[in-house]
Parts: structure tokens; sequence; C-alpha cells
């Protein structure tokens, strides 16, 4: 029997190797004779043994991957010859195991919840090198995790504790060993590959969110629905680079973190989609580049207010066909225009409608070939049949395909006045 036994490693040629030789019917002082790649090595039976050393050179000499017999002799004190034993063989295995990759399921960076759970860590084991069934040992922080090889991988877990233990801030190694079959190890010699390893930092701090501001302010006017809007969020402990969301109306929009603050832009058309009356939340959230979630941002809101008074505009009122038509109101769309101006549509004359508002309103008339903007609409308080108190005077501004708004003049709402249809939309 081998000292190195069924096979002979990296680490086990690098000394000189011993063979015990057993026998019967042979006296103390015979010379045993070992045979190994055609050299003799030789030894003296004592108590029926001989152990014979077989130089490390010898060892060195044998090539990797090769199989070899020790072939034994011995003759008893009469010259009687034993037969010769041959049934020793060893395979010669110097291919050291390597270790392709060690990754953890957190990354490069474990965060405040991850290590609420046990982690897992796959190390990778180069195709061929390492039998399956072999056991790979991890350590971390001073701790041994081990795993079984199974085509060319380990899974290896890590529990929750060991990781909540690893201080914040902190940067970590994770390092990987495995021996194969025939005792090789990925530390036995500088041939190999290095033990796998990979460093990882704890972030476990959380990120902050200290303001979301938009650009309309605490409310949202009609004016300011036309245009793309936007909202900065300031964050501190984010890097830049990072993805910040903001909410509005069950709708996300992004931005890019620089400088601890992002400009989101939040289009026309959603702010368009807001109902004027109503009060809406601006909520954002991000997480920083080790996953770590600030708490959302919700404690910015606003309201939309699309009445004139901010240059917005009403819905509701209509005015339909000629100058003696009623002006139309739609109770439903407002109770009354903000500034305690109502409508009178008891005026019915051959003169004028009525409409008694007493602020100036801006509004929005429509006819079919043009839109008008009023932009100024200063009514008297008259509400008499006879249509009295009305300021004929009224700017606003047309509107057409070749010139966008241009000024124009005074407008008399009144006979010989009669656009086929305008509404305040």
């Amino acid at each position: 029997s081998a000292g190195w036994g069924d096979s002979l490693n990296l680490s086990e040629d690098d000394s000189d190797g011993s063979v015990t030789v057993t026998t019967s019917g042979v006296e103390d002082g015979q010379v045993v004779t070992l045979t190994l790649n055609d050299s003799n090595y030789t030894g003296t039976i004592s108590s029926s043994s001989a152990t014979i050393t077989v130089p490390a050179t010898a060892l060195q000499a044998l090539t990797s991957g090769s199989d070899h017999t020790l072939t034994a002799n011995v003759a008893d004190a009469a010259g009687n010859n034993a037969s010769a034993h041959s049934a020793t063989t060893f395979t010669v295995d110097k291919a050291v195991p390597w270790i392709d990759s060690v990754s953890a399921d957190w990354g490069s960076s474990l965060n405040a919840s991850e290590d609420d759970n046990d982690g897992s860590v796959t190390v990778t084991t180069n195709w061929g090198t390492v039998e399956d069934g072999q056991v790979v040992t991890l350590t971390l922080n001073g701790s041994d995790y081990t795993g079984t090889v199974s085509n060319a991988s380990a899974i290896i877990t890590v529990p929750a504790a060991a990781l909540q233990a690893l201080s914040t801030g902190s940067s970590y190694t994770l390092s990987a060993d495995v021996v194969d079959a025939a005792g090789n190890s990925t530390t036995a010699s500088t041939n190999v590959s290095a033990d796998g390893a990979i460093a990882f930092t704890v972030d476990k701090a959380a990120p902050a969110i200290s303001g979301v501001s938009a650009d309309w302010g605490g409310s949202l006017n009609a004016s300011e629905q036309h245009s793309d809007g936007s909202a900065t969020v300031t964050t501190s402990g984010v890097e830049d680079g990072q993805t910040v969301t903001l909410t509005l109306n069950g709708s996300d929009y992004i931005g890019t973190i620089s400088s601890s603050s992002a400009t989101i832009t939040v289009p026309a058309a959603a702010l368009q989609d807001l109902s004027t009356g109503n009060s809406y939340t601006l909520t954002a959230n991000v997480a920083d580049a080790a996953g770590n979630n600030a708490s959302a941002h919700s404690a910015t809101a606003f309201t939309v207010d699309e009445d004139g008074t901010t240059g917005g505009f009403y819905d509701g009122y209509t005015i339909d066909g000629n100058s003696t038509d009623d002006l139309s109101y739609d109770p439903n769309e407002f109770s009354s225009i903000e500034g305690g101006g109502a409508v009178d549509s008891s005026a019915e004359n051959d003169s004028q409608d009525t409409l008694d508002v007493g602020v100036s309103e801006v509004f929005n008339l429509g006819s079919s070939d043009m839109d008008i903007y009023l932009e100024s609409f200063d009514a008297g308080s008259a509400s008499d049949d006879d249509g009295m108190g009305v300021d004929s005077s009224i700017d606003y501004m047309a509107q057409d395909d070749s010139s966008g708004y241009v000024p124009e003049g005074g407008f008399d709402y009144g006979m010989g006045s009669d656009p086929s249809s305008f509404a305040v939309i």
C-alpha cells in the first residue's frame, strides 16, 4: 500500500513517499524490491513487512493523468521467490481545482433589507477539475460555510444572522476554497488560480427625500396646464445616476439624480387631465446604489384652479346662434363664479344678454373659423330685461392658423354681432 493512496496529488509529490509491503513466510532481513515506472527501490523485511521509500524526485517524474502500478518481489532465505505482486495501482492527479467565480445574491453591496433573510453565494468551478460531491468552503468575516459541488457549482447559504453582524460602511471579502478527490486544493500551489474571492460593501444607511417642489407651486392654473411642468426632487444619501420616480394621478415620471437632486418633467397632457377644484399629491421614490429605499415623500400637495381669475377657463357657459339668445348656465359644472358673480339668463330682448360677473374674468370663446380669447370681460351689475348696464367694450384676442394670437379691437355683443357660436370652455 502506498502512503498517497489511490491517487498522487500535487502536494504529495513534494515529499518522499512510502510504500509498505506485507509478506508471509519470509524471514526478517530478506530484501524486498519495489518497481515503479521502471525504477527499483528496496526495503528489508521486519516482522513480515517492509517500508520502502520512493524519492520525491521519482514521484515528481510521474505524469499527471497517468496510471501506474507498484510491483513487489521478495525471496525467502532458501531462495524461494514469491509470486510478484502487481495488484496495487494508482492515478497521478496533479491538476488543481479551479474556481471560476464567486457571486453573492446581494451583489457588490449588502443593504438593509437584504440582511433580513439568509443570503446565498454561488461558487462556480472550472468544469472537470472538481468532481461532484466535493465540498466547497466559503469564508466570510472569520466564519466558514460549506456547500457541495454538483455540475461544477455549489450554492452556499449564509445565515441572516451572519449578514446582520456585518458593520455598515465596512468592506468584506468572500473567499472560497475547494479540494478535488485527489486532494488537490486551490491553495496547493502558486500555479493555480487564486482562491475565488469577491469583495462587497455593507450599506444599510437609508437615503432620504428632503423635498419635492413643483414649478406651479401650491395651485395649478389653466395657463400652466398648457405647458409641460417640472418638479424638483431633492435627496440626501443618493448617488448620482440613481433614478427617481415621481407619481402623479396614477402615472409615473422619472428623473436622474445629479448633485442630490433631479428635475422631472410632467407633460402638459398629464396636467390637463387633472380636474379643477381637486387636490393632488406628488409622491417621490428613490433608492440608493445599494438598493436601500428612501421613505416615499408624499408631502407635496397642490390644487387645480382653472377659474378665470387665475387666467384659466370656465366650463358650462355657452352662447349659441344670434345676439338675442340667452346665456345658458349648467349648474352641474359650477355653482358660482369666483368673486361672487352669477349668471342672469333672464334677459331676453333684442339688444343683449346679461352676464353679471362683478370681476374681470378670462374666457375662451370659439367660432366656426377662429378661437376668440377674451382677455377681459368686465360686465356691469344690471340684470334687467332691457339689457342696460352691460359693458359693451370687451378686449379680446383672436387666434387664426396663420398668425397665432393677435390683438383685436373692441367687441360689442349686441345687435350687429352675430357669431355662429362661441362658448366659454
